[in-house]
C-alpha cells in the first residue's frame, strides 16, 4: 500500500468519527470518545464544551474514574427513556457536558435526560428503579470529597443534572 492511499484511508475514517471531544485534556478526551461512542450507539446525543489544561493537580485516573461512573450513570438514565417502533425517541435522549476552569477550580456541569422527575430521599436521589444508579453517585461524591472538592445533583422534569469542582491548578 502506498503512502497516498494509506492517508486517504485514514482521511476516511477521520470523516466517519462524528465527534471527537478535544477537550485540553488528552486523559479526559480518550475517557469521554470511550463514553460517547457507548451512548452514541444507544440512540443518546452527546455534546461536550469546554477546555481544561493538560497538566493538572488531581490524578488523570481519579479524574476519570469520576466522570465515567457519571457518564454511565447518565447513560443509564437516557436508556430507560423508551424507543418507538419507528426508531424515534421521544423524549430526546441526550447528555450535556461543559467543563471548564472557574479559578484555579475544575468545574464540570453535566445535563442529562430523565424519563421521570427524581424523589428526593438523600443527599442522593432515588434508586436504580427510577433510572439512576446512586451507588456510582455515592462513589463519584465520595472521591470528590478526599480531593477536596464537592458535588451537587438535582433534577428537574425530564433532566437530571450532576456539576462537581475540585482544586485542579497551583
Amino acid at each position: 500500500m502506498c503512502l497516498g492511499t494509506y492517508i486517504n484511508e485514514l482521511e476516511e475514517k477521520l470523516a466517519k468519527m462524528k465527534f471527537l471531544p478535544n477537550t485540553g485534556n488528552v486523559s479526559l478526551n480518550v475517557t469521554l470518545s470511550a463514553k460517547i461512542a457507548l451512548a452514541k450507539a444507544e440512540n443518546i446525543e452527546v455534546t461536550v464544551d469546554g477546555y481544561i489544561p493538560d497538566s493538572l493537580i488531581i490524578s488523570d485516573v481519579k479524574l476519570s474514574i469520576v466522570i465515567s461512573n457519571l457518564l454511565d450513570t447518565a447513560i443509564e438514565a437516557c436508556c430507560a427513556i423508551p424507543i418507538s417502533p419507528e426508531n424515534i425517541v421521544l423524549p430526546e435522549r441526550f447528555i450535556r457536558i461543559y467543563i471548564g476552569l472557574k479559578g484555579k477550580m475544575l468545574y464540570f456541569s453535566m445535563w442529562n435526560s430523565l424519563k421521570e422527575k427524581q424523589k428526593k430521599t438523600s443527599p442522593l436521589l432515588a434508586t436504580k428503579r427510577k433510572g439512576v444508579n446512586v451507588l456510582r453517585l455515592r462513589r463519584a461524591e465520595k472521591s470528590l470529597k478526599k480531593m477536596g472538592g464537592w458535588i451537587k445533583y438535582n433534577n428537574e422534569e425530564g433532566i437530571f443534572i450532576s456539576e462537581f469542582l475540585i482544586p485542579a491548578i497551583e
